[in-house]
């Protein structure tokens, strides 16, 4: 059968004088019967429609359009979330807003004007209008004291939401150049677009501030001192870093702690390390070792006795004539010897037999020479003469010791006096 509007026409009639005036007027009549078999369509709409993911950062307006084939009756939904409500509302359209945070249930359905009933709808609409939280999760390594990090760090964010979840967070950072106050930014955008940022300031300084000791002279030729010795440090930072937090100078005691100079004295013999070190506010450290080499005492130096041929008689000969010298240190060692002076004890300027000339000779001064000859004289006024040979021996710091070496006596007479 079809479903619509259906008119119908009837009439009627009567014998004459049987029927009133208002009767007869209504002799004719068109009768409209109305009949409806389908059931009543509603359709949504949501504004704003959301993101992609499904959420929404603001309220959403909620509207309800039905339609039917002959009239609605009314809008019926049920909204299921933080709050519960509903509502039938007459005729073919109904809007309501919904401002719940997180996810809400949207039932709904319509009814026409012959009580039929369509079969309810269900939508959801979910809103996340709190941004994200995030932090700073960490910086490795973790700065010190001083607000500083001496390694390049790594900045970690950390996020959370408690609504429609974490999208994206920024990943962590390694941080590469050196300076103060570097802003190392993060980011977290949740499921609903919502955006929280923060930012971090970090301070790197890996650069080891600069050092320079120096003792307040060289050492000699073989490394060795022979007095004090004073080391001084002088240390700066590289410019626009941590800055130089101390310098230090150890020497035998404890260590002598300046703001950019330190300095240490050593005072006793032996071998020692001398440590300098300049720290800088970030933990940076450069250090500086110098080995110092004291010795202070002179050698002992040791002369061997004469060894040669008879002075006698005195017949102006040469007599060839040796030597020995050892020279010992128990610290820096024995460096060298030398003849330094060759002596008679008769004046060679004189008149008699003591005036020949030449009477020390093949003992070169200036050299650790050992053999030679002297001559066998003496004047006649002499009561003997004797020759004696002066040798300076020096250890490897450079003191000196001398001993004396004394021939036999060139004697007055066969007697030996």
């Amino acid at each position: 059968a079809a479903v619509g509007r259906v008119s119908f026409h009837a009439s009627a009639s009567a014998t004459a004088g049987t029927i009133s005036a208002a009767a007869a007027a209504a002799a004719d009549a068109i009768v409209t019967i109305g009949t409806d078999a389908q059931q009543p369509h509603t359709a949504i709409t949501v504004s704003p429609p959301g993101e992609p993911t499904g959420w929404n950062r603001t309220p959403v307006a909620v509207t309800l359009d039905a339609s039917d084939n002959v009239s609605v009756a009314a809008v019926n939904y049920a909204v299921i979330g933080f709050h519960a409500y509903g509502a039938r509302v007459p005729g073919s359209r109904a809007t309501f807003t919904i401002d719940d945070e997180g996810g809400t249930e949207i039932s709904y359905w319509a009814e026409d004007t012959a009580a039929l009933i369509e079969p309810r709808h269900v939508a959801a609409v979910r809103i996340d209008s709190v941004p994200p939280q995030i932090a700073r999760a960490g910086v490795a390594p973790a700065p010190n004291a001083a607000g500083w990090v001496n390694r390049f760090p790594t900045v970690s964010f950390l996020a959370s939401d408690f609504g429609s979840g974490i999208a994206s967070v920024t990943p962590s950072v390694v941080v590469t150049t050196n300076g103060a106050g570097q802003v190392v930014k993060g980011r977290a955008i949740d499921t609903a677009g919502n955006v929280a940022d923060t930012q971090n300031v970090v301070n790197v300084d890996t650069l080891a501030p600069s050092l320079q000791c120096t003792p307040d002279r060289p050492p000699n030729d073989q490394g060795w001192y022979s007095a004090n010795v004073k080391v001084t440090c002088v240390a700066a930072d590289q410019p626009g870093l941590s800055g130089l937090a101390s310098v230090r100078a150890s020497c035998n005691a404890a260590p002598v702690t300046g703001a950019t100079t330190a300095s240490c004295e050593f005072t006793s013999d032996g071998v020692f390390t001398f440590l300098g070190e300049a720290i800088d506010n970030a933990g940076n450290v450069t250090a500086q070792p110098i080995t110092i080499r004291i010795d202070r005492t002179p050698p002992t130096v040791t002369c061997g006795t004469a060894r040669g041929g008879d002075l006698w008689p005195p017949n102006h000969q040469l007599v060839p004539w040796d030597t020995f010298v050892q020279v010992q240190d128990l610290l820096s060692g024995s460096a060298s010897f030398t003849l330094v002076r060759a002596l008679s004890s008769a004046w060679l300027g004189g008149t008699g037999d003591a005036t020949m000339s030449g009477d020390v000779v093949d003992f070169v001064l200036g050299t650790p020479d050992t053999s030679g000859a002297v001559r066998s004289e003496r004047a006649g006024v002499e009561n003997g003469r004797t020759y004696t040979l002066v040798y300076e021996g020096r250890d490897a710091a450079g003191n000196l010791s001398s001993c004396a070496v004394i021939t036999r006596s060139v004697p007055h007479d066969s007697g030996g006096d």
